[in-house]
């Protein structure tokens, strides 16, 4: 290869990204005796091509733990059967329903088994893409310790999971009051640095319109060079006990090392560290982690 190049070194030497992810059951869940209803999956499509995905089942729905890895699991195999040049949120989108609405066929499952939310980050060549299907966590964290966080959330605790497209967004839409304009969702971002302290933070309001299909974010390939982790989360990491989403994520994203199951390790090891405090998730907590070395 002659000449410099501008792209991070896991595109030079792409099998150096590590993927992985986890998921628990949160205290309300297991004192009430439902299942987990958080899922994740990580993994490479190919040397240079990496993904995280989580998802969470709605606990007012039916079958949703179920519903959680049928998602999960069809947005996997979305992003394993396109095309590199069709890693587009309207194509995967497409072939995660396709994949939702066969497993409901084959298993006799219902729209309200699979309201489930889906967040999925890719990270290739042309850069990484996130989309936000529902609510959740997205944070990036920087080479030099600092980290971004963007928490999505929607009107009524009623976000839109992809499930909502089996009627083209109709019903969604219309318990939302039809109105394409009206803001019903949000997205809050804050910047921490590596000391913790909040150096930035704003909320911006999103409307219905704009939010129906999903939230997305890109970013270029010139500017994966100060990124050293791209990951996605459920809304579980809001809700830990007298502690804020922004010390649960610094503290998932504070890995030792990032080979095997790096992030597996990580929350096993937050969890023995909240127990000692007597703190405890109340949801279900899911995320995975992209590593971009």
């Amino acid at each position: 290869m002659g000449g410099e190049s501008n792209l991070p070194p896991a595109f030079l030497w792409g099998d150096n990204m590590n993927t992985d992810g986890h998921f628990l059951i949160g205290k309300q869940h297991m004192s009430s005796g439902l299942p987990c209803q958080d899922y994740s999956l990580s993994g490479n499509i190919s040397d240079n091509i990496a993904y995280a995905i989580v998802s969470d089942g709605c606990s007012s729905g039916q079958r949703t733990d179920v519903g959680a890895r049928v998602v999960s699991l069809a947005t996997e195999k979305a992003l394993r059967s396109i095309s590199f040049k069709g890693f587009t949120p309207q194509v995967i989108s497409h072939y995660q329903q396709a994949g939702i609405e066969s497993s409901k066929d084959l298993f006799g499952l219902c729209v309200q088994d699979m309201l489930a939310t889906c967040l999925y980050a890719l990270v290739s060549p042309e850069g990484a893409m996130v989309h936000i299907q529902g609510d959740g966590v997205v944070a990036y964290k920087m080479r030099n310790g600092d980290i971004q966080i963007y928490m999505y959330d929607w009107a009524e605790n009623t976000p839109c999971y992809p499930a909502y497209a089996h009627d083209g967004y109709a019903s969604f839409i219309c318990h939302h009051g039809n109105d394409m304009s009206q803001e019903k969702a949000t997205c809050k971002t804050l910047h921490i640095n590596s000391k913790g302290e909040t150096i930035f933070e704003a909320t911006e309001n999103i409307s219905l319109g704009e939010g129906v299909q999903g939230f997305s974010q890109n970013i270029l390939p010139e500017k994966l060079v100060d990124i050293s982790c791209i990951a996605v989360f459920s809304d579980g990491v809001e809700q830990v006990e007298n502690t804020s989403c922004a010390q649960v994520v610094a503290s998932l994203l504070d890995f030792k090392n990032t080979q095997g199951v790096f992030a597996t390790r990580r929350l096993n090891r937050c969890i023995k560290d909240w127990q000692k405090q007597n703190i405890s998730p109340l949801d279900d907590i899911s995320y995975a982690v992209i590593h971009i070395p």
